[in-house]
């Protein structure tokens, strides 16, 4: 099997290139990647084209600014692999992040979603999420997602893909990419370096979680019988 990883990118300069080398320095050598510097006002363009360097595995590509959602389906669409891995351009892949998802494939070829353990590492403390999946209604009703799980492209392209409209675009895509009766698979090991910064997206979506909520469930009615 082969992965597709993909990268959005705004404004990271300081951080997208040890993404990039992240992936480059995976063990497992099935992998191709697409960055998306997401019209980016810093160097950023400059770092992703200097980490890539002659890397044919790799793919970069510049757009005006239109959002992380854009940005990911942007890179997706240039995709040619089954599988999908979002990764964020201030996060980093462990050594052998890509062999244990392609492990967890091949050990469960039903899978519809691979999901990791992840190392949240900020600059006053560092920690381990063991996340768990206890079902997609309580997705319905928690943030219970990291954003690098690996999924299947065709799913994406059938949920409709990233959608804007709401600070948790990852949790509304995976609301609408599974359901009751698909497969998520755990790898119960920390295969994501997420960096936790001040006044990053997710810190002030958690500010709005109510808010959020309510749009969420606005975007997606039906699966909330609303």
């Amino acid at each position: 099997m082969t992965i597709s990883v993909i990268i959005p990118c705004y404004n990271m300069e300081r951080s997208v290139g040890d993404a990039i080398r992240s992936v480059q320095a995976q063990t497992f050598k099935n992998w191709n990647l697409i960055v998306v510097d997401d019209g980016s006002t810093d160097g950023s363009w400059e770092q992703i084209l200097l980490a890539i360097g002659e890397d044919q595995r790799c793919t970069a590509i510049r757009n005006e600014n239109g959002g992380v959602a854009a940005a990911r389906n942007a890179a997706i669409e240039r995709s040619c692999s089954e599988w999908i891995l979002p990764l964020d351009a201030d996060d980093k892949l462990a050594p052998r992040a890509l062999y244990e998802y392609a492990l967890a494939v091949q050990q469960n070829p039903d899978a519809d979603l691979i999901v990791p353990w992840v190392h949240h590492i900020s600059p006053e403390k560092d920690w381990l999420v063991r996340r768990q999946w206890k079902g997609y209604d309580s997705l319905l009703q928690n943030n219970c997602l990291p954003n690098s799980c690996m999924f299947r492209r065709a799913g994406w392209q059938y949920a409709g893909g990233y959608r804007d409209g709401t600070m948790y675009e990852d949790w509304e895509f995976w609301i609408r990419y599974l359901f009751p009766e698909a497969k998520v698979v755990v790898v119960q090991k920390p295969l994501i370096e997420y960096a936790v910064r001040p006044g990053s997206r997710v810190r002030e979506a958690v500010k709005r979680h109510r808010e959020e909520v309510e749009i969420i469930k606005k975007l997606n009615p039906e699966k909330y019988g609303l």
